[in-house]
């Protein structure tokens, strides 16, 4: 076999390979396109149920202080940062314990009232 004959082979070789590789390559690419297509749709549902909880937790707070505004006696704190380390596989646990702690504090600034009254 001559240098010619053996340097076309190599090249032949190389450029299978080569496309061989761009296939894979764009099935990949496209694979990675419907991926990207999911994740963003779930981003976007995580981004629209953290903006409802941000929504909900400040009208649940300003129904509280709505509650205890004849409290004037009580010093409220500013309303608390979110928590960083906060584990949003919790998020349904703590909404509801803050519902409840919500409701629990108004049925007692409306008894308190009520007694008030009479």
């Amino acid at each position: 076999m001559n240098a010619a004959r053996a340097y076309k082979d190599v090249i032949g070789e190389l450029v299978a390979a080569a496309d061989a590789l761009r296939e894979r390559d764009r099935a990949r690419a496209k694979q990675l396109k419907r991926q990207l297509v999911d994740l963003e749709a779930v981003l976007v549902q995580a981004l629209e149920r953290a903006a409802l909880s941000r929504l909900g937790v400040e009208l649940q707070r300003d129904a509280v202080l709505e509650a205890l505004a004849d409290e004037s006696w009580m010093a409220l704190p500013p309303r608390p940062q979110p928590a960083a380390d906060a584990d949003p596989d919790r998020l349904p646990d703590l909404e509801a314990a803050a519902n409840h702690a919500a409701e629990q504090l108004q049925e007692v600034a409306r008894r308190r009232f009520t007694l008030g009254r009479r």
